[in-house]
């Protein structure tokens, strides 16, 4: 499956933003069918690699969602996605998600009695910015991030700063770069 996954990625459509960043269509945003076997295989895999000791999964709206779910559903924990609007919830805590082509604020709420080891799962690890911004605040919030699972490592943009922080607990399944309008994929050196 890894390898059927890896193909897909290779022929991925690539284009410029408006900001003049490069971008690919991520095969399991739920804008073209998403293969559910393909799903399942990335939370197995993500299932096989997390801490079982954790209180909650954590990911951002709405690209995230579509693997966290499928993973919180495996390991019996909740899940959280962080979203753009504000619920005016009790215990609302607020991030600034700042990427290479989109700034906005982000909302979220649980019982922070409660919550105290998470692990972080989102689609695309680019500039840093979702990630370094939610491993912030949970660092202020007192809760251990103890995980961080991702499908691909963009490498055009990377922050090398925070991967250096992020390294023993950082997991992803391909190492990605545009090249010439193109997807190179390789295993990620974060696979492990």
């Amino acid at each position: 499956m890894f390898e059927a996954i890896k193909r897909k990625f290779e022929k991925l459509p690539v284009y410029k933003n408006e900001n003049g960043y490069d971008y690919f269509v991520y095969p399991y945003k739920g804008i073209i069918p998403i293969d559910i076997e393909e799903v399942r295989y990335l939370a197995e895999t993500m299932y096989s690699k997390m801490p079982k000791d954790i209180d909650l999964i954590f990911t951002v709206e709405t690209d995230g969602i579509f693997t966290a779910l499928p993973l919180a559903l495996l390991s019996g924990k909740p899940f959280v996605a962080a979203r753009t609007f504000n619920y005016k919830m009790t215990d609302l805590f607020q991030f600034t998600q700042e990427t290479g082509y989109q700034k906005r604020e982000l909302f979220f709420s649980f019982d922070l009695t409660k919550i105290k080891k998470i692990v972080i799962v989102d689609c695309i690890l680019s500039t840093g910015g979702t990630l370094s911004a939610a491993t912030n605040l949970f660092r202020k919030l007192g809760v251990e991030v103890v995980g961080i699972y991702v499908v691909a490592n963009k490498l055009n943009y990377s922050n090398t700063e925070f991967l250096d922080q992020i390294k023993d607990k950082l997991f992803s399944f391909f190492d990605v770069e545009i090249v010439s309008g193109s997807l190179v994929v390789n295993r990620s050196k974060y696979y492990r």
